[in-house]
């Protein structure tokens, strides 16, 4: 099953134009493959505790490369949340070490890149 096939078309950073009192994430919709459904999904991975808006723009972006790397890699977010994915992914990938949640998002960039 390709992006394509579940409508996935563009993954992106909402920022309500800087606005800093406002929770951004990053979101996109897909079609689920069985009920047909379109569904939303919202992605945080905690931007929202930067401070500074150049700070969390930097994350809302990485946060961006990462969903794109897992949706590219078989994340199937009706199955399981981004967080576990990129967990048992790694697990997978190195079963010897464990990775914070930092580690991970790096591991994913640098595997998309």
């Amino acid at each position: 099953m390709t992006l394509t096939d579940l409508g996935i078309l563009n993954v992106s950073l909402h920022d309500y134009d800087g606005d800093m009192s406002k929770e951004w994430y990053v979101g996109f919709s897909y079609t689920h493959p069985y009920t047909h459904e379109r569904l939303s999904v919202q992605v945080r991975l905690k931007i929202n505790y930067q401070k500074k808006k150049h700070d969390r723009r930097l994350l809302g972006n990485a946060v961006v490369d990462v969903v794109n790397v897992a949706l590219k890699a078989g994340w199937k977010p009706w199955e399981e949340n981004i967080k576990v994915f990129l967990a048992n992914k790694n697990k997978k990938d190195k079963p010897s070490d464990y990775m914070t949640f930092e580690d991970s998002m790096k591991y994913a960039l640098d595997r998309g890149t």
